[in-house]
């Protein structure tokens, strides 16, 4: 009997002491507004099919503010299906301008269409060079372009 008068003693204290120990004197500090062109690429649209005798192909770059023009600079990778460089299929550009008042911008990538193998996957990897993207977004994105010759399968 003792003991249960203990432990409710000891279970008391310790809650009150849980108690005491809160306090809302939390003084909130907010972030500051990051003041770059917060340029960024979207997780989604990673995959992109090569048409039927394209000579180019081209992914999307998006950015937070659209109130003037600006040009923002690439650095891209090239790789075929086995992971390798693979150079003379692909020319991507370095490059893209956004319009004033436009808040996504195609990136264009020149395709030497004889070149592509169907059925297989290159993966280009694109950076945005530079201080332009933006600290809450993607900064690098990697795209998986192929050429499927074959249509989807239909039940006859």
């Amino acid at each position: 009997m003792k003991f249960t008068k203990i432990y409710s003693i000891i279970a008391a204290a310790v809650i009150s002491a849980g108690a005491w120990s809160c306090s809302d004197d939390v003084k909130y500090d907010p972030t500051p507004e990051y003041q770059g062109d917060e340029v960024y690429f979207s997780p989604d649209g990673t995959e992109i099919a090569i048409p039927n005798g394209a000579t180019s192909v081209s992914a999307k770059l998006y950015r937070v503010k659209a109130d003037k023009e600006l040009t923002v600079g690439l650095l891209s990778t090239v790789l075929n299906g086995d992971g390798t460089e693979c150079t003379g299929i692909f020319d991507p550009t370095t490059q893209v301008t956004f319009a004033a008042g436009e808040t996504v911008a195609e990136i264009p990538v020149g395709v030497t269409f004889s070149a592509v193998t169907p059925g297989e996957d290159y993966s280009i990897t694109f950076k945005i060079d530079g201080e332009n993207h933006t600290p809450y977004g993607l900064s690098e994105q990697t795209f998986i372009f192929s050429y499927s010759p074959y249509g989807d399968y239909k039940r006859i």
